[in-house]
């Protein structure tokens, strides 16, 4: 959950938008869609998770990954980035760098 924030973020800062705007813009996070039917299953947890990284207590170790994907599926877009870290069931990217 804390990598999860930290994509949000980081997307946030790259972006130069709000946190709702990056978190509900279409077709960028499953679990904010209601056609995919995705819920949160440990709403305490995440809300700690958020805490942490809105406040600095929890370093970066994503890398400055703005992407993430679960590893048994295959985006179109993750080719064209820079894998960082793999979280659990989890692998999160960033754009190459040149």
């Amino acid at each position: 959950m804390h990598a999860v924030a930290l994509v949000t973020m980081n997307r946030v800062k790259r972006r130069n938008k709000t946190v709702c705007e990056v978190v509900y813009e279409p077709r960028q996070f499953s679990w904010t869609s209601s056609a995919t039917g995705d819920m949160i299953d440990n709403i305490k947890a995440v809300r700690k998770a958020v805490a942490n990284v809105m406040t600095n207590s929890v370093s970066d170790f994503t890398k400055g990954a703005t992407h993430y994907h679960a590893n048994y599926v295959n985006p179109y877009w993750a080719d064209d980035m820079q894998r960082t870290v793999v979280v659990g069931k989890h692998i999160f990217y960033r754009k190459q760098r040149r």
